[in-house]
């Protein structure tokens, strides 16, 4: 349709041949740029939209979005709603690291504790480190992962 709007404007203009090649190629490119997908939309908005089965849906809201024009979707990532899901995705993950740093702690404590409490049982007993390192090291490896090195 477009190209025949072309020749129709170059009959009645009387253009030249080379104007007429630069209409029908512009316009080409025109409709070339505007062929929209969902995957193009989805790379427009990489963080907040992801594709499946040829629907967009929004990360964070987790609703199906029409895609084909962007005023729905900037409509939607400028609502209240999405708005209020992305400050609650934000908070859930700064619990969730404050979470995981705490029980790293706890964790390296409580295995700094082990060895401690292991060191002074063999010293009671008067068994040297390097006989229980020797012959313990395996069982070491196993149950407490790389916190005690072989001196």
């Amino acid at each position: 349709m477009i190209l025949f709007d072309c020749i129709i404007l170059h009959q009645t203009h009387n253009l030249s041949v080379n104007y007429q090649f630069f209409l029908i190629i512009s316009f080409y490119d025109i409709k070339k740029r505007k062929s929209v997908s969902v995957y193009t939309r989805s790379k427009e908005y990489e963080d907040t939209f992801r594709v499946d089965d040829n629907i967009l849906f929004c990360n964070y809201c987790n609703i199906s979005v029409e895609w084909k024009y962007k005023s729905v979707i900037d409509g939607h990532c400028s609502s209240q709603k999405h708005t209020l899901n992305i400050k609650k995705y934000e908070e859930n993950q700064n619990k969730t690291q404050q979470l995981t740093l705490n029980s790293t702690q706890i964790t390296s404590n409580s295995k700094k504790q082990l060895i401690e409490d292991l060191i002074e049982v063999f010293a009671i007993a008067d068994i040297p480190l390097e006989k229980v390192t020797n012959s313990l090291l395996p069982f070491f490896k196993i149950y407490i992962k790389n916190t005690l090195q072989k001196p």
